[in-house]
């Protein structure tokens, strides 16, 4: 009679059917959501001139290196310039992290760990998000996963004494290619050079030398590229700088990384676990050991300390996306919580841990259709409204814009342009200040029914009110609002609004 598979088998097929689902949900619904104002400035910047001399000038105009931008140009030279290209190269990036997770940490947690860490990776709004995102962020997590494996094998190999000279280019050039792409990936390479700082004794001068080199070149590239050539405004910023800024977007961090209440019931199994495994052991008086694995809990919250401090003394910068980049560090947190918990509890506890996070996996694989839901800015969809009014095209609309994200008027007005006019290109654009309509300085001369069209600039309902009312003032009409909003918003917020006269 064949042995019966035990409670680990059945954990881990749960959790790789819901990885596995959850990998290919990424590519699902390429194209349900318009894209967003951010996206859109990716597009601005790869062009359709097909020169990559022009989009690489483009590139340096953001606070942002070029890495992904020309890698974006390379996608979109290759296989066409379309929304659902560039968001399949995020969607290709972003799930290619995860098995690389698998790989790199083989040697460091158990295979119910490993799997466990990918779940709640894929079941993530932060993960869901930027793979389907044109933006720099799926390249960031395999970039980052690359980080944390190099890392690990580093620690590993110094503490057993063998060579790590090949391993140690690995985690440079990783590092290097990170802060190529995201400035706070620099903070990323910091915080595991100062990790392994504390790791590898002998190899401190290294560390301090290669952490030295890349902030040297990142102020470098501040200097002589950011300050010269950059369209955004060093000095303003939709990014706040106060204790609640801080307080918020570290809290947006912990929800977009624990999304769903089957995740976040995942953590509390394994959390409890470990408690009561602690608890067990308290008796036994084991030293602490630091290895490898203190990885995952030293290199996020230096990343936060980087992040905050460099908010305060440089320019505003902290926000949960930028955070995150650092995600493969947390999954490495989930996985050894894991095995520090449930895997080292008894046989009944075990058993019963096991057969509840495998049943809350399997429950988090229904959470694939949110794909099928638009979850951004709808330039595209109030875009098509207004073109199915009669009489506005050709005429001019006016597109509502705010003068503190840009370094200039000329700046401000050209990118409101471009995401105003992709999805709509019938009409004459003609930008309006938020300030300018609210206040009812407005100068317009609408020749048809839509006066106005407000999306991301105006982003909540209480100001697209305001606008209605300096519309009036200005005009001397009636002003009609109409809000499109995004399904299951209910305050307004990532809507589009329209301004019409009845």
């Amino acid at each position: 009679m064949g042995k019966i598979p035990g409670p680990e088998y059945f954990l881990s097929a749960a959790l790789a059917a819901a990885v596995a689902v959850g990998l290919a949900g990424a590519f699902i619904g390429l194209n349900v959501s318009s894209l967003w104002a951010d996206e859109l400035f990716t597009f601005w910047v790869v062009g359709n001139d097909h020169s990559a001399a022009a989009a690489l000038a483009r590139a340096q105009s953001d606070i942002h290196p070029p890495l992904y931008y020309m890698s974006a140009f390379l996608v979109t030279e290759t296989f066409g310039r379309s929304p659902v290209v560039l968001r399949a190269f995020s969607a290709i990036l972003g799930v290619a992290a995860v098995p690389l997770f698998y790989y790199v940490t083989r040697k460091t947690y158990s295979i119910p760990a490993r799997l466990v860490a990918m779940t709640i990776a894929v079941s993530s709004w932060f993960w869901v998000n930027q793979t389907q995102n044109a933006r720099s962020y799926g390249l960031c997590l395999l970039i980052a996963t690359a980080v944390y494996g190099a890392a690990l094998a580093l620690a590993a190999r110094e503490r057993d004494g063998r060579p790590v000279g090949w391993t140690l280019a690995a985690l440079v050039l990783s590092m290097a290619l990170g802060s190529c792409v995201h400035p706070y990936m620099l903070f990323v390479a910091l915080a595991t050079l100062a990790s392994l700082f504390v790791l590898c004794p002998r190899l401190r001068w290294v560390f301090v030398l290669i952490g030295g080199s890349i902030t040297a070149a990142w102020f470098a590239y501040i200097h002589f590229v950011i300050r010269a050539h950059t369209v955004f405004s060093l000095e303003h910023s939709w990014i706040g700088n106060t204790t609640g800024w801080y307080r918020d977007e570290l809290r947006t961090s912990w929800q977009a990384s624990l999304s769903n209440k089957p995740m976040i019931a995942i953590v509390l199994v394994c959390v409890a676990s470990a408690a009561a495994v602690i608890m067990r052991d308290r008796s036994r008086r084991q030293p602490v050991t630091i290895d490898g694995r203190s990885l995952c809990l030293l290199v996020v919250p230096l990343v936060v300390i980087a992040g905050i401090s460099s908010s305060m003394i440089l320019t505003p910068n902290f926000t949960s996306r930028n955070l995150l980049v650092c995600s493969p560090f947390i999954w490495g947190a989930e996985a050894f919580l894991f095995d520090l918990g449930v895997a080292r509890l008894g046989t009944v506890g075990r058993v019963a841990a096991s057969i509840v996070v495998a049943v809350l996996a399997l429950v988090s694989i229904g959470g694939v259709s949110a794909r099928f839901v638009p979850v951004r800015t709808p330039f595209r969809e109030s875009a098509r409204w207004i073109d199915s009014q009669p009489g506005c095209r050709g005429q001019a609309i006016a597109y509502v814009i705010t003068d503190g994200v840009y370094n200039s008027p000329v700046e401000a007005e050209r990118h409101g342009a471009f995401e105003y006019g992709y999805y709509l290109q019938d009409v004459g654009l003609v930008p309006l200040y938020l300030k300018d309509a609210i206040a009812g300085r407005a100068v317009l001369n609408p020749s048809c029914r839509v006066v106005a069209w407000g999306a991301h600039y105006l982003n909540d309902s209480h100001t697209a009110e305001a606008v209605r009312a300096g519309l009036v003032k200005s005009l001397h009409r009636k002003i009609v609002l109409f809000t499109l909003s995004l399904p299951g918003r209910k305050d307004g917020g990532g809507a589009a609004y329209i301004f019409l006269t009845p």
